[in-house]
């Protein structure tokens, strides 16, 4: 609820500093008063709500990619942590063993 209200926090803003203007209270006054004013108004706020929730929605989309990606890489440091220790617990002879089958 409160990222619809933070949403649509710019748009009032926007809306109050059109009112301001000499012009906003006539244009206001004619999409109240007449049928295709009306109209207008409607199909405008549709237009806006959709925009909205697909930004609403993008932003999600894009927080749960990051979140895979960082448990990704939580999850290959792991592994190289474990390989490391592994490492670490061999004897000099076989670490050497191993290193010269990777070398080659």
């Amino acid at each position: 609820m409160l990222k619809l209200a933070l949403a649509f926090a710019p748009l009032l803003l926007i809306a109050l500093g059109f009112l301001a203007t000499p012009w906003g209270l006539p244009v206001l006054s004619w999409l109240v008063g007449n049928p295709v004013g009306r109209v207008v108004a409607v199909v405008g706020i549709a237009v806006t709500a959709i925009w909205i929730a697909y930004q609403i929605g993008r932003k999600d989309g894009v927080d749960r990619i990051r979140l895979q990606q960082a448990q990704h890489n939580l999850d290959a440091l792991r592994d190289r942590v474990s390989t490391d220790e592994e490492i670490r617990k061999m004897p000099p002879n076989r670490r050497r063993e191993e290193l010269a089958r990777w070398v080659r």
